[in-house]
């Protein structure tokens, strides 16, 4: 097989694809939580965050970096390996070194753009109670040495967060607030409220970043012997909708590999922007056409000169959303089928037999390393009914 009709997996595996469609090259993983080393753009960014705020209050931000032998050049190479005690040293240091409001200003700098985990299946989530049940905890915050999971019992709604490895208080706390103060931006954007949690609870001794947190915040802080956020119930069933300036930054941050080869051009760069703000409710000709400010013919026309047809366009948006979303393992075929705009999942596996040359289920043993779930992760049986009907 041609080179040409090849694409690389997150693996380095060799993927193959239907011939009338152009390489990609590579998509978006899971954050490996408990390696050895943490996916680095996610702990570089993140390290990019801390030591700009440190250099905006004065610190010596290279000097943080030294303490805790990480390379200046971590800011430029994002792929420079950071390991869980580096990333960890860090946080120690400024925790203890910075002024007590530093993590919860960190937090509330943090933008629903910056998700790791491959966002764009945020769609799937109707509710801001599927949202935080499935996907909080694949956020490109502290949450790198945090585990977040949400709980609901007897005791109400809560955002549990707990760490893979044994942190100091200091640490520990830090993590909490910036956490926190992360979810407010990030709910405003995702449902267009105002966020109000119940209180924050952190399984430390009270000092003063407890405070400056309260503060900042307008919200309790309290010690106690588990770290928490708690909601409001009335949360869970408030509905998820991207503002257009949300849609379209969150997009440009999260979906650069979907379709990747058609910004070569500018004009199918913007009709491959379109594709991707319609989170898989694909436009027609005609709406994409009066979209673009552009005839039906006059579309056409410049795709072909371009060597593409608005199907072709079309078809590598959905297989390059298709494979990223089967790599996760997290999402059903039904769910991708919905996803994409598919009237029903056997389209979709038709589709991706194209495509592919491969049925779903053998090319992800193959490069996935087990068949997508039977089940959803992600939503409810409501949801689905929901997402499927």
């Amino acid at each position: 097989m041609p080179l040409e009709n090849l694409v690389f997996s997150s693996h380095t595996a060799l993927v193959p694809i239907h011939p009338n469609l152009s390489a990609s090259h590579g998509f978006l993983m899971l954050v490996e939580k408990e390696a050895s080393h943490f996916n680095n753009s996610v702990v570089a960014r993140r390290l990019i965050g801390y030591t700009s705020e440190a250099a905006r209050r004065g610190m010596d931000s290279q000097a943080l970096l030294a303490a805790a032998d990480l390379k200046p050049t971590i800011m430029d190479n994002l792929d420079e390996p950071v390991s869980i005690n580096q990333a960890t040293r860090f946080l120690e240091i400024v925790a203890c070194d910075a002024a007590p409001d530093f993590a919860t200003t960190v937090g509330l700098q943090f933008s629903i753009s910056q998700v790791s985990l491959f966002g764009y299946a945020l769609q799937l989530c109707r509710t801001y109670g599927a949202y935080l049940d499935k996907w909080q905890g694949h956020i490109a915050q502290s949450g790198f040495l945090m585990h977040i999971r949400s709980v609901v019992d007897d005791d109400g709604w809560r955002v549990e967060m707990r760490s893979p490895k044994p942190l100091s208080a200091k640490v520990l706390a830090f993590c909490a607030q910036e956490i926190t103060a992360a979810c407010y931006p990030c709910f405003e954007q995702l449902t267009g409220a105002q966020f109000d949690p119940v209180r924050l609870e952190i399984a430390a001794p009270f000092d003063q970043s407890f405070q400056a947190t309260s503060d900042l915040l307008d919200l309790p802080v309290i010690s106690s012997d588990r770290t928490c956020l708690v909601l409001p119930m009335r949360y869970r069933s408030l509905p998820i909708h991207f503002s257009k300036e949300t849609l379209i930054d969150f997009c440009r941050h999260t979906c650069g590999d979907i379709g990747s080869e058609l910004l070569t051009d500018p004009l199918i760069a913007q009709l491959r922007e379109l594709l991707l703000q319609s989170v898989g409710q694909v436009p027609s000709l005609d709406a994409a056409a009066a979209s673009l400010q552009l005839s039906k013919r006059t579309l056409n026309r410049l795709l072909a000169k371009s060597g593409w047809t608005f199907t072709s366009v079309v078809a590598r948006y959905r297989m390059d959303a298709a494979i990223a979303l089967l790599k996760t393992n997290e999402v059903t075929i039904k769910e991708i089928a919905a996803a994409l705009g598919f009237r029903d999942p056997e389209s979709f596996r038709r589709s991706f037999r194209e495509w592919t040359g491969l049925s779903i289920a053998r090319w992800s043993r193959r490069f996935v390393g087990k068949a997508p779930p039977r089940d959803s992760l992600f939503l409810s049986k409501a949801e689905q009914a929901l997402v499927h009907s």
